[in-house]
């Protein structure tokens, strides 16, 4: 990191120049979830995209498309501070795992619960907080109207397409993963970004429910997938009856657990309930993400055995403990 730009953080670090959290009220709710279009949690996943950007020399915010000209004319204070907190976010804070020692307490501390933090992360969460102090006058004037009108139009979307649909795949989705939903209504931070997926959950402390964030760039059905997909994974947890079902499998025929299968089971459960539903409504052209995904990934080499084994569970023909046998023994038949 250049010399003036650790001087710069280290000058607004002592300052305290932390904004001060507000409390957060949703923009709108349904049964299940709360929406929130959260100024500093939107800037923190813009300085967080570009530093992304910055790293690998790529096209970032403020430096090309619309917003660029309007940057261009700000007071040079206030470019600078957004230069030295993309710096921070790019060396620091974007090499780390979204789910990780830096992005976790970070996310816990902007979405207001506690991360069990040991303490070891006050000083870094202090100086995050200022930089996004500092980077927050760019943001706030070049970026923010734009963006929160956005977020409040998906979220209008959102809640008009619960309406229709939330009632039935959120009872279906009980049922198949075998437990109630909790901690209800489930937070959704909506931003622009949300790293490399669009998307991710995170368990909250204590059982308590969950926390997800969404980009915008998911819209109409895939939207709605994206929605009960990251909600699925709270009824997912390594104790909860589908992936407890699969662990006893793989145990009962000693073998090593098949990477991510549990996550394409997740995949496909909820994708295949919400394509169902939508197609009860006369859409039917929509097809689930997971078969984009098994284009560009490995998991491909379960599809065959999820189609015979799986989907028999999905569609009530077997019980679960039936389909994660037959399932896992299939795998393990395709590896001999």
């Amino acid at each position: 990191m250049p010399t003036v730009t650790l001087r710069l953080l280290f000058i607004l670090a002592a300052g305290g120049l932390a904004i001060t959290t507000q409390a957060r009220e949703p923009i709108g709710s349904t049964e299940h979830f709360a929406f929130f279009s959260d100024f500093e949690t939107n800037l923190s996943d813009a300085l967080l995209a570009a530093g992304v950007e910055r790293r690998f020399d790529r096209a970032e915010l403020f430096h090309g498309g619309p917003e660029a000209e309007c940057f261009g004319q700000l007071p040079e204070t206030s470019k600078k501070a957004w230069e030295v907190a993309v710096d921070y976010y790019s060396e620091v804070i974007a090499p780390s795992d979204w789910d990780g020692s830096l992005q976790y307490p970070l996310r816990a501390q902007l979405a207001g619960f506690d991360p069990q933090d040991d303490g070891q992360s006050t000083e870094f969460l202090s100086i995050a907080s200022a930089l996004r102090s500092a980077a927050a006058p760019a943001y706030r004037r070049c970026r923010w109207p734009a963006q929160h009108a956005e977020n409040l139009a998906w979220i209008d979307d959102r809640i008009a397409q619960l309406g229709q649909f939330e009632t039935a795949i959120a009872k279906r989705l009980a049922n198949l993963y075998q437990k109630d939903w909790h901690g209800l209504p489930i937070w959704i931070d909506v931003v622009s970004t949300v790293s490399w997926s669009g998307a991710n959950s995170v368990f909250l402390p204590g059982g308590s429910g969950g926390h997800l964030l969404i980009a915008t760039s998911y819209t109409d059905a895939a939207a709605l997938e994206i929605v009960f997909h990251e909600a699925s994974h709270l009824m997912m947890g390594r104790e909860d009856p589908v992936r407890k079902a699969l662990g006893n499998a793989v145990v009962a025929r000693d073998m090593p657990y098949p990477s991510g299968i549990w996550h394409v089971v997740l995949f496909n459960t909820t994708g295949e309930v919400v394509r169902q539903a939508l197609a009860d409504s006369g859409v039917s052209e929509y097809t689930p993400m997971i078969f984009e995904i098994y284009q560009r990934s490995d998991w491909a080499q379960y599809r065959d055995q999820i189609d015979t084994h799986w989907y028999p569970y999905i569609n009530s023909d077997v019980p679960l403990e039936e389909a994660a046998e037959q399932l896992i023994a299939a795998i393990a038949e395709q590896e001999d």
